[in-house]
């Protein structure tokens, strides 16, 4: 998994794909299909694929890895959240507006129950909405969430960090 991360940073992307899918034949042979490491592998190849443009794909393999870590996991882990956020962006790229809204929201809302309303990744997930609504010409959603992203930066990091 190791060589398949340094591929995968390295912008090596189809080693990266062939070596996280090498690793998950091996992973299945010991531990089975649910397992984390799976689960990310599988979340891994589902970046790649958004990576080199094949979204479609990417919404694929980003679903198959959530359902391993809602098992693993329940609903209301960080996990499953950063998930959803993911395949939100995916749907959003491929034009899938309303899917892409819900799932982002669908992490916002798991984010805020199982972190808190003050955590970082909230005003991240924020920021991502804005930019969505941006996206489709729903510019007072945008600046709402702009600012409420603003504002939680603020609060948690104070006026003067940049």
């Amino acid at each position: 998994m190791q060589e398949a991360k340094l591929a995968h940073n390295q912008e090596q992307y189809e080693r990266a794909f062939d070596l996280y899918s090498q690793t998950i034949n091996v992973l299945l042979q010991i531990t089975g299909a649910i397992n984390s490491d799976v689960a990310a592998c599988i979340a891994k190849m589902a970046n790649i694929q958004y990576k080199l443009g094949d979204y479609l794909q990417a919404i694929e393999l980003q679903s198959k890895s959530l359902i391993i870590q809602e098992k693993l996991h329940g609903y209301d882990s960080p996990t499953v959240a950063y998930g959803y956020s993911n395949l939100g962006l995916y749907y959003h790229t491929c034009q899938y507006f309303s899917k892409g809204f819900e799932y982002m929201h669908k992490s916002l809302k798991i984010l805020q129950v199982v972190c808190g309303d003050n955590h970082p990744d909230i005003s991240a997930i924020y920021l991502n909405l804005g930019l969505m609504y941006q996206d489709v010409d729903n510019y007072n959603a945008a600046i709402d969430c702009y600012m409420d992203s603003l504002y939680r930066n603020i609060a948690l990091y104070g006026n003067n960090h940049i």
